[in-house]
């Protein structure tokens, strides 16, 4: 959705499954910023890049205008996407977590879900310290809950 000429976003649609087995429907915004070239702001789940692809193509512009992500903090459904939409579109990441990248980013792989993260019934806190366990975890190819 256009918000004003140079900004757009995207809700994107994504389940967690409790403990009990059931679905729950989440969701996650990407922002794409247009100008000369295009900034995103975060990529959503792994998956997304489906639905950004899309929404770029409707909107006559491509993924190779794309020249930075920037990832607002290091959970699954913020960085998911990134690998696979950097490949396309070879951008600059920008993202905090005192000097280390995402191997998730950085390999060309997709971050997918860690299992305390989708068995939890519903997404960790926003918070530092989540943030901080999450993104360790990830660089240390091991779960969240394990962290």
């Amino acid at each position: 959705m256009q918000i004003t000429d140079h900004v757009h976003v995207l809700k994107i649609p994504f389940q967690i499954t409790d403990p009990s087995g059931q679905k729950v429907p989440r969701f996650v915004y990407a922002f794409l910023i247009y100008g000369e070239r295009i900034w995103l702001i975060d990529s959503g789940v792994a998956g997304s890049e489906r639905i950004i692809l899309d929404y770029l193509k409707k909107t006559g512009r491509s993924p190779e205008e794309i020249s930075n992500l920037v990832l607002t903090h290091a959970h699954p459904d913020h960085i998911g996407a990134s690998a696979s939409i950097k490949r396309i579109s070879g951008y600059t990441v920008a993202a905090q977590g005192g000097g280390k990248k995402s191997s998730a980013v950085e390999s060309g792989q997709n971050a997918a879900m860690p299992a305390s993260f989708s068995g939890t019934g519903s997404a960790p806190s926003h918070g530092q310290s989540t943030r901080g366990r999450i993104f360790s975890s990830q660089l240390e190819g091991r779960s969240a809950r394990s962290a």
